[in-house]
């Protein structure tokens, strides 16, 4: 395998593999210009006895919901401070009452 599709398949930085390379945790061999050829089964065999690392798109998706989260948390907090803006609102008049009704009846129909 290539130090790449090594890399990928353990997903691990290139930079790690060459590393463990150094040190024998993997198994390799040099053409003439350099480039390494990692083995296949010492690949392998190392895959099983490492901690699985999320995928990017496990990393990225974690990231979304957080910021998800973060987002729900502000407009509980705007959907209360309007809630009391609203209760400000003087009613003096069934008219106002009804305004005031129609405003809170907006702002909970786009939650």
């Amino acid at each position: 395998m290539t130090v790449t599709e090594a890399a990928a398949y353990l997903q691990r930085s290139p930079r790690t593999l060459y590393r463990w390379m150094g040190v024998g945790r993997l198994t390799y061999c040099q053409d003439g210009s350099g480039r390494r050829a990692i083995d296949r089964d010492s690949v392998i065999a190392l895959s099983q006895s490492l901690p699985r690392q999320p995928a990017h798109h496990d990393r990225e998706l974690a990231e979304i919901q957080a910021s998800l989260e973060r987002l729900e948390q502000r407009l509980d907090k705007q959907l209360v401070l309007m809630e009391a803006l609203i209760s400000l609102i003087p009613v003096e008049s069934l008219e106002a009452l009804q305004r005031k009704q129609d405003i809170r009846d907006r702002l909970w129909s786009r939650t």
